[in-house]
Protein backbone atom coordinates (compact mmCIF):
# COMPACT_ATOMS: atom_id res chain seq x y z
CA UNK A 1 0.00 0.00 0.00
CA UNK A 2 2.73 2.46 0.84
CA UNK A 3 4.11 2.04 -2.67
CA UNK A 4 0.94 3.51 -4.11
CA UNK A 5 -0.45 0.22 -5.44
CA UNK A 6 -3.50 0.69 -3.23
CA UNK A 7 -4.80 3.24 -5.71
CA UNK A 8 -4.76 0.94 -8.71
CA UNK A 9 -5.16 -2.66 -7.57
CA UNK A 10 -8.47 -4.52 -7.51
CA UNK A 11 -10.41 -5.34 -4.34
CA UNK A 12 -9.22 -8.95 -4.45
CA UNK A 13 -5.51 -8.15 -4.71
CA UNK A 14 -5.27 -4.76 -3.01
CA UNK A 15 -6.71 -2.91 -0.05
CA UNK A 16 -9.86 -5.04 0.08
CA UNK A 17 -7.84 -8.22 0.59
CA UNK A 18 -5.57 -6.59 3.17
CA UNK A 19 -8.57 -5.27 5.11
CA UNK A 20 -10.26 -8.67 5.16
CA UNK A 21 -7.10 -10.11 6.70
CA UNK A 22 -7.97 -8.21 9.90
CA UNK A 23 -11.56 -9.40 10.38
CA UNK A 24 -10.65 -10.96 13.72
CA UNK A 25 -9.74 -7.75 15.66
CA UNK A 26 -12.99 -6.19 14.38
CA UNK A 27 -15.11 -9.21 15.26
CA UNK A 28 -13.53 -9.48 18.71
CA UNK A 29 -14.13 -5.78 19.39
CA UNK A 30 -17.85 -6.27 18.72
CA UNK A 31 -17.83 -9.34 20.98
CA UNK A 32 -16.06 -7.44 23.75
CA UNK A 33 -18.76 -4.80 23.50
CA UNK A 34 -21.35 -7.47 24.25
CA UNK A 35 -22.74 -8.51 20.89
CA UNK A 36 -23.46 -12.17 20.18
CA UNK A 37 -21.21 -14.03 17.77
CA UNK A 38 -23.71 -14.00 14.89
CA UNK A 39 -24.40 -10.28 15.36
CA UNK A 40 -20.70 -9.47 15.54
CA UNK A 41 -20.04 -11.27 12.26
CA UNK A 42 -22.95 -9.42 10.66
CA UNK A 43 -21.56 -6.09 11.88
CA UNK A 44 -18.20 -6.94 10.30
CA UNK A 45 -19.86 -6.23 6.94
CA UNK A 46 -19.84 -2.53 7.88
CA UNK A 47 -16.07 -2.51 8.31
CA UNK A 48 -14.32 -5.41 6.59
CA UNK A 49 -16.46 -5.72 3.46
CA UNK A 50 -16.91 -2.06 2.60
CA UNK A 51 -16.38 -0.88 -0.94
CA UNK A 52 -12.71 -0.20 -1.68
CA UNK A 53 -13.37 3.44 -2.53
CA UNK A 54 -14.83 4.02 0.94
CA UNK A 55 -11.80 2.46 2.60
CA UNK A 56 -9.40 4.60 0.57
CA UNK A 57 -11.45 7.71 1.35
CA UNK A 58 -11.27 6.85 5.05
CA UNK A 59 -7.51 6.32 4.90
CA UNK A 60 -7.10 9.80 3.45
CA UNK A 61 -8.88 11.40 6.41
CA UNK A 62 -6.56 13.21 8.84
CA UNK A 63 -7.62 10.97 11.73
CA UNK A 64 -6.49 7.81 9.97
CA UNK A 65 -3.08 9.23 9.00
CA UNK A 66 -2.91 6.80 6.09
CA UNK A 67 -2.81 3.83 8.47
CA UNK A 68 -5.31 1.03 7.96
CA UNK A 69 -5.27 0.09 11.64
CA UNK A 70 -6.37 3.55 12.70
CA UNK A 71 -9.17 3.66 10.14
CA UNK A 72 -10.46 0.16 10.92
CA UNK A 73 -10.48 0.83 14.66
CA UNK A 74 -12.24 4.19 14.22
CA UNK A 75 -14.77 2.65 11.83
CA UNK A 76 -15.46 -0.20 14.27
CA UNK A 77 -16.10 2.22 17.10
CA UNK A 78 -18.34 4.29 14.84
CA UNK A 79 -20.47 1.21 14.11
CA UNK A 80 -20.70 0.50 17.85
CA UNK A 81 -21.56 4.10 18.67
CA UNK A 82 -24.23 4.54 16.00
CA UNK A 83 -25.56 0.98 16.29
CA UNK A 84 -25.33 0.78 12.52
CA UNK A 85 -26.54 -2.44 10.95
CA UNK A 86 -25.29 -3.17 7.43
CA UNK A 87 -27.40 -4.12 4.47
CA UNK A 88 -25.63 -7.40 3.75
CA UNK A 89 -28.19 -8.50 1.19
CA UNK A 90 -28.56 -11.87 2.89
CA UNK A 91 -24.90 -12.69 2.25
CA UNK A 92 -23.33 -14.21 5.38
CA UNK A 93 -19.90 -13.11 6.53
CA UNK A 94 -17.39 -15.68 5.18
CA UNK A 95 -16.51 -17.00 8.66
CA UNK A 96 -18.73 -19.27 10.76
CA UNK A 97 -19.58 -18.33 14.37
CA UNK A 98 -17.82 -21.50 15.54
CA UNK A 99 -14.60 -20.65 13.71
CA UNK A 100 -14.79 -17.04 14.86
CA UNK A 101 -15.08 -18.03 18.51
CA UNK A 102 -12.25 -20.52 18.24
CA UNK A 103 -10.06 -17.85 16.64
CA UNK A 104 -9.73 -15.63 19.67
CA UNK A 105 -7.33 -16.86 22.39
CA UNK A 106 -6.92 -13.27 23.64
CA UNK A 107 -10.60 -12.91 24.48
CA UNK A 108 -10.30 -14.87 27.67
CA UNK A 109 -6.81 -13.94 28.86
CA UNK A 110 -5.60 -10.49 27.92
CA UNK A 111 -1.85 -10.07 27.69
CA UNK A 112 -0.56 -7.41 30.03
CA UNK A 113 1.37 -5.56 27.34
CA UNK A 114 0.05 -2.07 27.95
CA UNK A 115 -1.57 -2.21 24.51
CA UNK A 116 -5.35 -2.08 24.03
CA UNK A 117 -6.86 -5.40 23.03
CA UNK A 118 -7.55 -4.18 19.49
CA UNK A 119 -3.87 -3.38 18.96
CA UNK A 120 -2.81 -6.68 20.53
CA UNK A 121 -4.99 -8.60 18.13
CA UNK A 122 -3.82 -6.52 15.18
CA UNK A 123 -0.20 -7.25 16.12
CA UNK A 124 -1.08 -10.93 16.45
CA UNK A 125 -2.46 -11.03 12.88
CA UNK A 126 0.70 -9.37 11.56
CA UNK A 127 2.95 -11.90 13.31
CA UNK A 128 0.79 -14.73 12.03
CA UNK A 129 0.90 -13.34 8.48
CA UNK A 130 4.70 -13.17 8.54
CA UNK A 131 4.99 -16.75 9.82
CA UNK A 132 2.49 -18.11 7.30
CA UNK A 133 4.40 -16.48 4.44
CA UNK A 134 7.65 -18.02 5.61
CA UNK A 135 5.96 -21.40 5.91
CA UNK A 136 4.47 -21.12 2.42
CA UNK A 137 7.91 -20.55 0.90
CA UNK A 138 9.85 -23.02 3.04
CA UNK A 139 11.15 -26.21 1.44
CA UNK A 140 13.07 -27.46 4.48
CA UNK A 141 10.99 -29.99 6.50
CA UNK A 142 12.79 -29.05 9.71
CA UNK A 143 12.08 -25.37 9.22
CA UNK A 144 8.47 -26.18 8.36
CA UNK A 145 8.03 -28.00 11.66
CA UNK A 146 9.63 -25.12 13.55
CA UNK A 147 7.36 -22.59 11.83
CA UNK A 148 4.26 -24.67 12.52
CA UNK A 149 5.33 -24.81 16.16
CA UNK A 150 5.75 -21.04 16.26
CA UNK A 151 2.28 -20.55 14.80
CA UNK A 152 0.81 -22.84 17.47
CA UNK A 153 2.80 -21.04 20.17
CA UNK A 154 1.50 -17.69 18.97
CA UNK A 155 -2.04 -18.76 19.90
CA UNK A 156 -1.14 -19.28 23.55
CA UNK A 157 -2.13 -16.09 25.47
CA UNK A 158 0.61 -16.26 28.09
CA UNK A 159 3.09 -13.62 27.01
CA UNK A 160 3.35 -10.17 28.56
CA UNK A 161 3.86 -8.81 25.04
CA UNK A 162 2.60 -10.25 21.73
CA UNK A 163 6.15 -10.57 20.46
CA UNK A 164 8.15 -11.37 23.63
CA UNK A 165 7.99 -15.15 23.63
CA UNK A 166 8.38 -15.23 19.88
CA UNK A 167 11.54 -13.13 20.05
CA UNK A 168 12.97 -15.57 22.57
CA UNK A 169 12.06 -18.53 20.43
CA UNK A 170 13.68 -17.23 17.27
CA UNK A 171 16.99 -16.92 19.10
CA UNK A 172 17.29 -20.71 19.10
CA UNK A 173 20.08 -22.03 16.82
CA UNK A 174 17.66 -24.18 14.81
CA UNK A 175 15.84 -21.22 13.30
CA UNK A 176 18.32 -18.37 13.36
CA UNK A 177 18.76 -19.08 9.67
CA UNK A 178 15.37 -17.56 8.85
CA UNK A 179 15.17 -14.92 11.57
CA UNK A 180 16.15 -12.16 9.14
CA UNK A 181 13.53 -13.36 6.67
CA UNK A 182 10.89 -13.29 9.39
CA UNK A 183 11.53 -9.64 10.19
CA UNK A 184 11.50 -8.87 6.48
CA UNK A 185 8.07 -10.51 6.19
CA UNK A 186 6.80 -8.76 9.31
CA UNK A 187 7.86 -5.37 7.99
CA UNK A 188 6.26 -6.21 4.64
CA UNK A 189 2.99 -7.18 6.34
CA UNK A 190 2.94 -3.91 8.30
CA UNK A 191 3.91 -1.90 5.21
CA UNK A 192 0.89 -3.30 3.36
CA UNK A 193 -1.38 -1.55 5.86
CA UNK A 194 0.11 1.90 5.23
CA UNK A 195 -0.38 4.47 2.50
CA UNK A 196 3.01 6.08 3.12
CA UNK A 197 6.28 4.24 3.74
CA UNK A 198 7.39 6.97 6.15
CA UNK A 199 4.88 5.63 8.69
CA UNK A 200 6.44 2.16 8.83
CA UNK A 201 8.83 2.67 11.73
CA UNK A 202 6.18 4.50 13.77
CA UNK A 203 3.64 1.73 13.22
CA UNK A 204 6.16 -0.95 14.18
CA UNK A 205 7.07 0.94 17.35
CA UNK A 206 3.43 1.36 18.37
CA UNK A 207 2.52 -2.27 17.75
CA UNK A 208 5.73 -3.85 19.04
CA UNK A 209 7.10 -1.41 21.66
CA UNK A 210 10.53 -2.23 23.12
CA UNK A 211 10.47 -3.87 26.52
Amino acid sequence: MSTGKILSESVDSGIGAVTRRFWWPVYAEFRDYGHASETSLHLCHSVILLDTSRIIKGLRCPGSRGRLRCWVEDRTREVIRTQEHPEAGGVPFPVSPEDAEARDPLRWATRDSGLPRFQQRWAHVLLETALERLLAHSTDPVHQLELEGLLAHLDQPVSSNPVDDFQGWIQTPQILSFKQRFWHELRRAVDETLMEAQNLEVELLELFPPR
